[in-house]
């Protein structure tokens, strides 16, 4: 496996950074598992490159093109130039990047290397590409421990040994690689842990997501995938991605609903309060749903008795009129509940920029999932509808991180129960047997038939085997039925439950299943499944869950109730 590159723009390179590439591409041509990330952010300061490299470890770069007879003076904290310029002394700047990282790993100055095992080779590389090693008098100038220089004479015979320290030590395995890109960048933990606690293993998105969400900036892209398979967390990687490459950008996050905006904003929230990204605004980043948006840029108040026609189609008409060029990009969650105007709006609200062959490109990322299009029937058709060519800028995932295997296979089977949403389940997934989930709970499906009580029992037993409030959501068909079972809880179970859009931690949330779009617990109860007659919303309710899965009704001898269980049996 080649080199993979971290983001795709090589042009955006100088001279020197690009030879040096070049040199670790045909370095690493015949090698497994290495990456490199060109200029990323750490703690507010930007290595020219980071690599990592499965069977030795971790380098940090810095590059420069600076020739001999440039430098005047060089002195172990300055270099001075010819032109009267100042410059850190580059081996300076270098242990500034190896200080930085390390500290990322770092526990009370100790290094995570007891329960974790991190101790991985880690070295630091300042890289000369235009000076050779016998024309500097004094090479410890630049050898400032634990930096180590490379001249251009000996990048010319560039060896693994050249790059690093220690090349006996024991390599990464992938498990070891995922929690030092999830300590590096955050922004692409699929749960945000806290570090300090060290029996937390970190779980990222996998390479083919965080490469596709940290492509080149310009232009648009969109992201389907499967419940749980990170769709939203790409998206806001390549959110966070944007801003460290353009800090001062002004961004939107557009959702349908409340409780997904809710989801984007506290995870921004937890990774704001991170010393790992530095002095990054993510301020700059506005969550909110398209309605909200919508109001805004139309200017107009809602009619006090607000028809269905008037959300669906008259707000974006209104706002189409009025919108003009706001924002740098926008990012689309849950695009398959998005009608056209819908994404019209977005498009005019934003600005051009031109990308590295000078064409103008709008900077539009979207994520969802079609087979979860409970509001929008009708499928997009990017080139005719929308006026975007997706050829070459669409990813699908199919591995789920989140959703139960169980819980997901047998949605899925439930789906493509119905020949016309088998047919969808073809386009999109190519069928559902390559479909796979990471979480697999024996006896993870449970139906339960009877009235409230048999409900309140199960709830019971649930938090004497250890479950906790929060870590349960009660899915219903309307909200009304939300409260009259809020209603009929006993007192204990009603002092750490809610009905609410906006999901509160700590408790056993109510909510309707438009409105658990993006949301994801350990234990799923859906309540009267004889109410939902829409199969795209049982799948919807279905894939919260990522342990236990209970699927209650009062007489199984519904049609929905028979259909699931005989399905289920066989």
């Amino acid at each position: 496996m080649s080199l993979k590159i971290i983001p795709n723009d090589e042009n955006s390179l100088t001279k020197g950074e690009k030879l040096l590439l070049s040199k670790l591409k045909t370095l690493y041509s015949k090698e497994d598992e290495a990456y490199i990330y060109l200029t990323p952010r750490v703690g507010g300061l930007e290595p020219d490159f980071l690599l990592i490299d499965a069977k030795r470890g971790v380098v940090v770069f810095e590059t420069k093109d600076w020739s001999r007879n440039y430098l005047e003076t060089i002195n172990p904290k300055e270099v001075i130039g010819v032109d009267g310029k100042k410059y850190h002394n580059p081996a300076f700047r270098t242990n500034q990047y190896f200080n930085t990282v390390q500290s990322l790993f770092s526990t009370d100055g100790t290094l995570l290397n007891d329960e974790l095992k991190l101790n991985f080779n880690f070295s630091s590389r300042l890289v000369f590409t235009s000076i050779n090693a016998n024309e500097i008098e004094n090479v410890e100038l630049f050898n400032q421990y634990p930096t180590k220089a490379i001249y251009a004479d000996e990048l010319k015979e560039m060896s693994f040994k050249t790059l690093f320290s220690n090349t006996h030590k024991k390599g990464l395995s992938p498990k070891k690689i995922s929690v030092i890109r999830g300590i590096i960048f955050p922004e692409i933990q699929l749960k945000l842990s806290e570090h300090e606690e060290l029996e937390q293993i970190i779980e990222t998105l996998d390479m083919e997501q965080e490469i596709f969400a940290k492509r080149v900036p310009f232009g648009h892209y969109v992201v389907s995938g499967v419940p749980g398979s990170g769709k939203t967390v790409v998206l806001i990687a390549r959110a966070i991605h944007l801003l460290k490459q353009f800090p001062n950008w002004k961004i939107a996050i557009v959702t349908y609903n409340n409780s997904l905006t809710q989801k984007i904003e506290n995870r921004l929230e937890k990774l704001n309060q991170s010393i790992y990204l530095g002095d990054l605004e993510l301020s700059n980043i506005e969550v909110t749903t398209f309605h909200k948006l919508a109001l805004k840029v139309a200017k107009v108040r809602v009619p006090r008795y607000a028809s269905q026609e008037f959300w669906d189609e008259e707000l974006a008409q209104h706002a189409i009129l009025k919108a003009k060029p706001t924002y740098d990009s926008v990012l689309v969650d849950e695009y398959q509940d998005f009608r056209n105007d819908w994404l019209k709006v977005c498009i005019k609200l934003l600005k051009r920029h031109k990308d590295s062959e000078g064409k103008e490109q709008v900077n539009l990322f979207l994520a969802g999932d079609r087979l979860q299009s409970i509001y929008n029937p009708k499928a997009i058709n990017w080139s005719n509808d929308i006026g975007l060519d997706m050829r070459g800028r669409a990813k699908i995932f199919k591995q789920s991180y989140r959703a139960g295997k169980e819980h997901l296979s047998f949605a899925l089977k439930y789906l493509m129960s119905d020949e016309s949403l088998k047919k969808e389940v073809e386009k999109f997934y190519d069928g559902s047997n390559d479909i796979e989930s990471k979480t697999s709970v024996n006896e993870g499906i449970v139906f339960i038939e009877g009235q409230f009580e048999e409900l309140i029992k199960k709830i019971t037993d649930v938090l004497n085997e250890g479950y906790l409030y929060g870590d349960i959501l009660v899915l219903v068909n309307t909200w009304s039925e939300a409260n009259r079972f809020y209603g009929y809880l006993p007192p204990h179970l009603k002092q750490n439950a809610k009905v609410s859009k906006k999901i509160e931690d700590g408790l056993l949330n109510i909510v309707t299943y438009h409105s658990s779009k993006g949301l994801e617990s350990k234990v799923a109860i859906l309540l009267n499944i004889d109410t939902i007659h829409e199969k795209k919303l049982f799948y919807v309710g279905a894939t919260r869950a990522s342990e236990k899965l209970y699927i209650h009704s009062t007489s199984f001898n519904s049609k929905v109730g028979k259909a699931l269980k005989k399905l289920f049996e066989s």
